[in-house]
């Protein structure tokens, strides 16, 4: 019984590893900025209205945002839009996103 359990261990092991490995690799293809940067650009756009929302028009909203990230993360990289020169783009292909997305049911 202590050998099964030996090769157990060393199969969730591998497991663990490749799910680990899969998950850094799907990470580094998918210019995903860090959780940080995500969060706060989807929170800044989703509070910019000055309109007072309700709770779904405000989760529409958060879809929405979310979506333009996505779609703008494959143009920009997070470095990009550290740089003064790149940040108005950003905000401009952002905000086309947005109205793209917009566009999508919910």
């Amino acid at each position: 019984m202590a050998k099964n359990s030996g090769l157990g261990a060393g199969i969730a092991t591998i497991a663990i590893g490749a799910a680990i490995g899969f998950g850094v690799n799907e990470y580094m293809e998918s210019n995903r900025y860090p959780i940080l940067s995500e969060f706060y650009l989807v929170e800044k756009c989703a509070e910019s209205s000055r309109d007072s929302l309700t709770l779904k028009q405000y989760g529409n909203k958060v879809e929405i945002c979310a979506c333009a990230l996505e779609n703008t993360q494959k143009e920009y990289k997070h470095k990009d839009i550290s740089s003064k020169e790149k940040q108005n783009s950003f905000v401009k292909k952002f905000k086309e996103e947005a109205d793209k997305c917009l566009d999508q049911p919910h």
